[in-house]
C-alpha cells in the first residue's frame, strides 16, 4: 500500500524546464565552470542562464546546442535523469516509505491503545452494574 501511495502521489522532476536547467547547472558545476563563464562561452546574459537554470525559462534548440556544446556533453544528455538522480529518487521513496510505516505502526497501536481503554472502561462499568445489581437483590 506504503510504496503505491509513493509513487502515485510523489512529485518527481517532469517540468522539462526544471530538469533542463538542474543538469546544465549540474554539468556546469561538475566542470568546475562559473555560470558567468558558461554565459559567456555560449554568448547569453548570466542572469538569462541563472533563470534557465532555475527552471524559468526555457531557451532555444539553438541555444540548447550551444550550451551542450559548451559543457561537452551531447544535447539529448541535457534532458536525462541521471543515475545520481535516480539513486537519489529511490533513497528518498525508500525512507518516505519507512518513515509511513514507521506512522502506521504507531497509528496501530494508538487505536488498540484507544479500544482496550474503551472495551475496559466497558467492562468496568458492567461490573460495577453488576455489583449493584447484587446488592440491591440482597436487600
Amino acid at each position: 500500500m506504503g510504496y503505491y501511495f509513493l509513487t502515485t502521489c510523489c512529485v518527481y522532476m517532469t517540468n522539462i524546464k526544471e530538469l533542463l536547467g538542474s543538469n546544465i547547472k549540474a554539468q556546469r558545476r561538475n566542470l568546475g565552470i562559473s555560470q558567468a563563464k558558461l554565459a559567456e562561452m555560449v554568448d547569453m546574459a548570466t542572469n538569462y542562464l541563472g533563470l534557465i537554470e532555475g527552471g524559468k525559462k526555457f531557451p532555444s534548440a539553438d541555444m540548447i546546442e550551444r550550451i551542450a556544446v559548451a559543457l561537452g556533453i551531447d544535447s539529448p544528455d541535457l534532458f536525462t535523469i541521471s543515475p545520481v538522480q535516480q539513486e537519489w529518487k529511490e533513497y528518498i521513496l525508500s525512507k518516505m516509505n519507512d518513515l509511513i510505516g514507521e506512522e502506521m505502526k504507531s497509528f496501530q497501536s494508538g487505536k488498540i491503545k484507544f479500544i482496550t481503554k474503551i472495551v475496559n472502561n466497558h467492562d468496568k462499568e458492567n461490573k460495577e452494574s453488576e455489583s449493584e445489581k447484587f446488592c440491591d437483590s440482597s436487600s
